[in-house]
C-alpha cells in the first residue's frame, strides 16, 4: 500500500510527504517506509531553490534465502601435498541465523525474520546565474543494512558445523555532484556535470 501527499503551502514552500507499507511471509511481516521532501524558494525572484529529502525503504527477501535450509549439503575435504586426505570431511548444515553464532546459540530461526532496509537523504541547490546559466549543486547518502550474507561456521572435531545465512551485512553510498546547464536556445542546452561517489561494504560476520 503507498500513500503521497504534495502540498504547496506558499510561494516559496512545498512539502511532499508519502509512506509505504508492505508485508511477506519471508522477513518482516510488516515494514512501514516513511519518506518526506521539501523545497524552499527565498526572495521574491525565484532564481535560487533548495531541495531536501529523507526515506526509508525496504527491499525483498530473495527467494534463495527464503529457502537456503534446504540447499544441498556443503562437505568440505582437506588434502595434504601428496594428495592424501588430511582429516575428515566436515560437513556444514546449512541454517539461517540471523545476527546469532550457531555454534554457541541455542535455537535458530527456521527462515530469515529480516528484509534488507535502506535509509537515503540528500540536500539539493539549484541557482540561475544568468538568464542563460544555471547552477546545481547536490549531495545523496544511502545506507543499506540488514543484507544477507553467508559464513561458514567450523565446529570442533565431532561438533556440528554450520554454513549461516547471516543479515548482518551493509553497505554505504555518497555522491556529491555539480551541474552547470547552458541554454543556447529556445530547444538547445548544454549540460557539464561531474560527481564523485564513494561505496563501502561490510559484508563480514562479527564472531
Amino acid at each position: 500500500m503507498l500513500l503521497r501527499c504534495h502540498w504547496v503551502l506558499d510561494s516559496h514552500w512545498a512539502l511532499d510527504g508519502g509512506a509505504r507499507f508492505s508485508s511477506e511471509t519471508s522477513g518482516w511481516s510488516a515494514a512501514f517506509a516513511p519518506r518526506l521532501g521539501v523545497a524552499f524558494s527565498p526572495g521574491d525572484e525565484g532564481r535560487t531553490v533548495l531541495r531536501a529529502g529523507a526515506g526509508l525503504f525496504y527491499s525483498a527477501v530473495p527467494l534463495l534465502a527464503a529457502d537456503f535450509a534446504d540447499n544441498p549439503t556443503r562437505v568440505v575435504s582437506q588434502f595434504d601435498l601428496t594428495g592424501q586426505p588430511a582429516g575428515l570431511p566436515i560437513s556444514y548444515t546449512n541454517a539461517y541465523v540471523g545476527d546469532a553464532n550457531p555454534l554457541s546459540a541455542g535455537a535458530l530461526p527456521h527462515q530469515p525474520d529480516t528484509t534488507p532496509r535502506n535509509f537515503t537523504w540528500n540536500a539539493e541547490v539549484d541557482r540561475e546565474l544568468r538568464k542563460n546559466v544555471s547552477l546545481r549543486v547536490s549531495y545523496i547518502d544511502s545506507h543499506t543494512t540488514y543484507l544477507f550474507v553467508i559464513n561458514p561456521f567450523t565446529a570442533a572435531p565431532g561438533a556440528e558445523s554450520f554454513l549461516g545465512l547471516t543479515n548482518t551485512g551493509s553497505s554505504h553510498y555518497r555522491e556529491l555532484s555539480g551541474t552547470v546547464r547552458l541554454h543556447l536556445r529556445a530547444h538547445d542546452e548544454v549540460n557539464a556535470s561531474y560527481i564523485r561517489s564513494e561505496t563501502r561494504g561490510d559484508f563480514e560476520q562479527p564472531f
